[in-house]
């Protein structure tokens, strides 16, 4: 019996890198989606539902009932509206108000906008791309740390050999005459004696 062979996302010669872990993290979510189908599926064969217990159900009679009473408040106002126009008089050039309709839509749209408000805040989304911006950011320190002690290397190597070079000076100075000056080199000989 010939082995079967997994499902495939995107091309199969990518190199390891930024779009090589988005495909798997493509695939891993889509098994991980389809795995909770299944469980869903089964949980759902395997219990009959109870309206009585099931709290989409409750919600969904819940919503309901509210949508009916908001119905009947439109009724109400609308007739309401509707007498209050038949008693006022022809020639009134004001407006009598806002259409009960327009009223309904205004009240139904703050209502909406006081419950988004209730919701939870979302968190920000986070970068796909995370764990390369924080490997960039390690790199990058790593690399600031290693020209930061190369230009310290770089420094003390200089100071070094201009000491050097002026104890040198010292010690090979000549008089015109060609003689070694001796009152110098003291210095430098006691320094090298303490060190």
């Amino acid at each position: 019996m010939k082995k079967k062979k997994g499902f495939s996302v995107g091309p199969a010669n990518l190199p390891d890198g930024v779009y090589k872990r988005k495909i798997n993290k493509i695939k891993e979510s889509l098994i991980h989606k389809a795995k909770v189908r299944k469980q869903y599926s089964k949980t759902l064969s395997s219990a009959p539902i109870d309206p009585s217990t099931d709290p989409n159900v409750l919600r969904a009679q819940k919503l309901f009932e509210e949508a009916e009473q908001e119905r009947l408040l439109r009724r109400q106002k609308s007739a309401e509206a509707a007498k209050s126009t038949e008693g006022a008089t022809e020639d009134e050039d004001e407006p009598s108000g806002v259409h009960p309709d327009r009223q309904a839509a205004i009240e139904t749209q703050e209502k909406a906008e006081e419950a988004s408000n209730e919701r939870r805040k979302r968190k920000p989304k986070t970068s796909s791309y995370k764990k390369e911006e924080s490997f960039a950011a390690r790199q990058k320190a790593r690399r600031e740390e290693a020209a930061r002690l190369a230009e310290e290397r770089r420094k003390e190597r200089e100071r070094k050999i201009k000491e050097r070079e002026s104890r040198r000076k010292v010690i090979f100075a000549k008089m015109r005459n060609g003689q070694v000056k001796l009152g110098k080199q003291s210095h430098v000989l006691l320094d090298k004696v303490m060190a």
